[in-house]
């Protein structure tokens, strides 16, 4: 069983699997893929945050493990997917 900042890790190759099965099985019969929205984009280079917007992560954000969401990294997480949900074009449809 993998555990820790490990199962982060292999996290990456699980969204890797998710691609290959979408591309094998949700082609349409013309080519197309079918939309599918996954979320926000949660990820920010600490408390460098991102270019384009105000998102960072403070180190109370996390747990002691420095790797799982404190309560108010969960709330923060929260407010990004329901402002996604509520103000996304495509979400919205």
């Amino acid at each position: 069983m993998v555990t820790g900042i490990l199962n982060q890790i292999f996290g990456w190759e699980r969204t890797d699997l998710m691609t290959c099965i979408l591309e094998q099985y949700f082609i349409l019969q013309d080519g197309r893929f079918p939309l599918l929205l996954w979320g926000p984009y949660l990820w920010a280079n600490g408390e460098k945050g991102r270019n384009y917007d105000d998102l960072v992560y403070r180190r109370e954000d996390f747990r002691d493990d420095g790797t799982h969401s404190s309560d108010a990294g969960q709330q923060k997480i929260a407010r990004l997917i329901l402002k996604f949900f509520k103000t996304d074009p495509t979400a919205k449809t």
